[in-house]
C-alpha cells in the first residue's frame, strides 16, 4: 500500500499536489495532496513538482478510500483534469478496464475514487509497454 503525508497547499518552493483554487472545479475534490508518498516496499518519495488539475505530462496514482491502496499507477501526456474525465466516464458507463471495474463493483462508488498526481515529466515518451 502507498501512503502520503496531507498538507495544505504548496508554500513557495514547496513542491506539492495541491487543488488548483477553482471553486467549481470538477476533479480537485478527488485530488490527494501531498508532498510525499510512500511505495509498497516503504521506500519514501518527495513530489518533485508542484502538480494540480492543470498540469499535464503527468505520472499519478489512482487510490481507493474504501479499500486505502493503490489500485493503479500510469501516465498521461493531456492533463490530470482530462483523463480523471475519462476515469469517471468509464466508471459510469461500467467499461471493463481493471481500474473502472474497481469502482463499479464490490459496494464501490465514484465517492471512493481518488487521484494523485506523482511527478510531471518533461522528456517524450517514444513507445508504451
Amino acid at each position: 500500500m502507498f501512503s502520503y503525508r496531507v498538507t495544505a497547499t504548496g508554500s513557495p518552493g514547496h513542491c506539492a499536489v495541491c487543488h488548483c483554487g477553482a471553486q467549481r472545479c470538477a476533479f480537485c475534490p478527488y485530488m490527494m495532496t501531498a508532498d510525499y508518498f510512500t511505495d509498497p516496499s516503504g521506500r519514501k518519495y518527495s513530489v518533485r513538482n508542484n502538480v494540480d488539475c492543470k498540469s499535464s505530462n503527468v505520472v499519478y496514482a489512482v487510490n481507493c478510500r474504501r479499500c486505502r491502496k493503490y489500485v493503479y499507477v500510469g501516465e498521461t501526456g493531456g492533463t490530470l483534469y482530462q483523463r480523471h474525465l475519462l476515469n469517471l466516464s468509464r466508471i459510469r458507463t461500467q467499461h471493463s478496464d481493471p481500474v473502472a471495474e474497481h469502482f463499479y463493483t464490490d459496494g464501490h462508488s465514484m465517492d471512493d475514487f481518488q487521484k494523485m498526481g506523482l511527478y510531471i515529466y518533461t522528456y517524450i515518451i517514444v513507445c508504451r509497454s
